[in-house]
């Protein structure tokens, strides 16, 4: 990990975070829209399962719509997860 990446994961768990329930969360039309690489789902997939956590954490705003980590979104529906610590934008 650079020294960049370790700032950018710093900040990230120093965000303000919540648990939600993962049907709370509203999803854009510009996510619906897209299909994510079968490989990317993969990877962090993997990761899920090898550190029982995301690599990084879904995102939100303050009115429960997606901004980032739609691919971990999906993942928490395929593992049928119902709740999820999100940061709060």
């Amino acid at each position: 990990m650079t020294k960049e990446e370790a700032q950018v994961r710093c900040d990230e768990l120093n965000k303000e975070t919540i648990i939600i329930p993962i049907d709370n969360i509203i999803i854009q039309d510009s996510f619906k829209n897209t299909q994510p690489s079968l490989d990317k789902i993969q990877e962090k997939l993997e990761y899920y399962k090898k550190y029982n956590r995301f690599d990084k954490r879904i995102v939100i705003n303050k009115d429960n719509v997606l901004q980032d980590g739609y691919i971990n979104y999906l993942i928490c529906k395929i593992l049928n997860i119902k709740t999820n610590k999100v940061v709060v934008e």
